[in-house]
């Protein structure tokens, strides 16, 4: 019994060395404790043999007392935060390198590689600021034996090379990179690798930047000549001011004095000033501004037409330069001005976005002036017999045509014949112009008490095409920015799936555009199909300018043809 217990007590004695020698790495004669285990830094090159330079980066490294190849301790050459440059001990080998730091020892997460012979090295490179596709001159050491160059992620063509010099061409699309230059290795066992060397500095892409803006970008005026300094100027293709671009044809670069001369472009009004070469475009990092009018509110934001002139209160900011106001076709008269307040009458007839001029140009107020009722998109009977349907375009129909037709009293309405108008297949009514009297944009910037109306009537129609003796369809409208199935206005507005009774009568549709649903342009002609709201989605106020008309069925039934009359397609805006 006695013996069994001294058996115990040496069984857990051991096991206490063995789980105290197990917790520790394998540091040598590093004996500091507790030791951590992290990969806190990455170290370059891979391979080396002793006396060449190895960088470690990672964080917070200036707390770094020692560092160590194995058990050889290295010389540290320099120490920052970010970066400790060290030289391989004559000592040592191959392994993972440790930082000591007060407290605690980091290792690295792979083993370096010791060679016993000199392995190739990039000691510098000229230029080092290059266009794409010029040569670079790279000196170093042995670089006979590098296989491959690489700019950043990007090969680089090799046009000559020596043991203290490689020409290369830059890569098409390089960016500001280090240099990789990639050579083979034997191991100690034999075994050839390929590895790489890395440049200290980046080849940097030539490209142009400003250094000074005289007189400087604030309150300019258009015309104002401004002179911009800094470097490669001579690379400056086009200028942009914001949205207004400035072709070389319209800016002078001196040569001798190395700057750019350029009047600030009518349109300018603010933004990023930027200089556009052929590698690339550099922003300056001061936004001008031109001297215009703010219109930040006005009053009264809504009305129905009426035959007096209006009287319009707007607040806002350098509101004392404005010259003239114009809506919707109709022409201001300023009643008071001031910096911060303006007054002005106009037409009672007039609405959509106010435009206030002044000499420096055009402002136009964020939201539009709404007015209450009807507003007509096509109504045959007021349309020219030219543009009736100009505006008309089919989607996938087997084929399509349009007629105008008198329905014995004198009032015209559109006849439109449909091949195949299954799901998939539509027409779109585009609205003309921005600006035209028929006022198919839509200027609201929400959907409560708007309707979509139209009068519809099925003429000639399959039988298995009926769907409850009727004949279904929606309503997808869209905004003219976002014609196309992706970017920023690549959003519509989906109506609930309706239909007409298929009995040659005329039928009114009103369409609350508080029952749409906004979505992405994705799957949009499938009637019958739900969508769900989209993410950040709703039509541009005041620019709606495409309607489609979708009619179908929910199997396909090839080689029909459906006949239909519409008429007097409005937005109908209540208070």
């Amino acid at each position: 019994m006695r013996k069994m217990k001294i058996f115990s007590s040496i069984t857990m004695i051991g096991l206490l060395v063995l789980t105290v020698f197990s917790g520790c790495e394998e540091v040598a004669d590093l004996t500091i404790d507790p030791v951590e285990s992290e990969p806190a830094f990455t170290f370059s090159p891979e391979v080396g043999y002793p006396g060449t330079v190895v960088t470690l980066s990672g964080t917070n490294l200036n707390d770094a007392e020692k560092v160590a190849f194995g058990t050889a301790e290295a010389e540290i050459t320099s120490k920052s935060d970010s970066e400790i440059k060290v030289e391989i001990p004559v000592d040592a080998e191959t392994g993972k390198i440790h930082i000591t730091f007060p407290g605690h020892v980091v290792s690295s997460k792979g083993s370096f590689i010791v060679s016993d012979s000199p392995v190739p090295a990039i000691t510098s490179f000229n230029p080092v600021e290059v266009s794409r596709g010029e040569e670079v001159i790279i000196t170093g050491t042995l670089l006979d034996q590098v296989k491959r160059v690489q700019v950043g992620d990007l090969e680089a063509a090799i046009v000559s090379q020596s043991d203290e010099e490689i020409v290369i061409t830059t890569p098409g699309e390089f960016s500001t990179a280090p240099v990789y230059i990639f050579y083979d290795y034997t191991t100690t066992y034999g075994m050839v690798k390929e590895t790489s060397a890395v440049s200290e500095i980046e080849l940097g892409l030539r490209l142009p930047g400003i250094s000074v803006v005289e007189p400087g970008l604030k309150d300019l005026d258009v015309g104002d000549v401004l002179t911009l300094q800094g470097s490669n100027l001579d690379l400056v293709n086009t200028i942009s001011f914001g949205d207004i671009e400035v072709g070389e044809e319209d800016f002078t670069y001196s040569e001798e004095e190395g700057v750019i001369t350029v009047a600030v472009p009518e349109g300018a009004s603010s933004g990023i000033l930027s200089l556009a070469a052929t590698d690339g475009t550099y922003e300056h990092e001061t936004s001008f501004n031109v001297y215009l009018p703010v219109i930040s509110s006005f009053v009264p934001t809504k009305g129905d037409k009426q035959m007096d002139d209006r009287y319009f209160s707007v607040l806002g900011s350098n509101l004392d330069i404005v010259e003239s106001i114009e809506m919707g076709g109709y022409d201001a008269t300023i009643v008071d001005q001031t910096s911060e307040l303006i007054t002005f009458t106009i037409s009672g007839e007039a609405g959509g976005f106010m435009n206030f001029s002044c000499y420096n140009g055009v402002v136009q107020s964020p939201t539009a002036f709404v007015l209450y009722g009807d507003m007509f998109v096509y109504d045959w009977d007021s349309q020219f017999e030219v543009d009736r349907f100009g505006w008309f375009q089919r989607n996938n129909l087997g084929s399509f045509a349009t007629d105008s037709v008198d329905d014995g009293t004198g009032n015209y309405f559109a006849e439109i014949t449909m091949g195949t108008p299954i799901n998939n297949n539509s027409f779109y009514l585009w609205g003309p112009e921005t600006g035209n009297d028929d006022r198919f944009s839509l200027y609201v910037s929400e959907p409560e008490g708007v309707y979509l109306e139209f009068d519809l009537r099925v003429t000639d129609i399959p039988e298995e095409m009926l769907y409850d003796e009727g004949f279904q369809f929606k309503i997808f409208m869209m905004d003219a920015k976002g014609w196309g199935a992706s970017g920023e206005y690549s959003y519509g507005y989906n109506s609930p799936t309706s239909y007409v009774t298929a009995d040659g009568n005329w039928h009114h549709v009103r369409m609350n555009l508080a029952d749409f649903v906004a979505s992405n342009n994705s799957g949009l002609y499938t009637v019958g199909q739900d969508f769900e709201q989209a993410a950040g989605a709703y039509l541009h106020p005041n620019s709606l300018r495409i309607i489609t008309f979708i009619f179908g069925t929910e199997s396909e039934s090839d080689d029909q043809t459906v006949v239909i009359g519409l008429d007097n397609i409005k937005f109908a805006i209540e208070e």
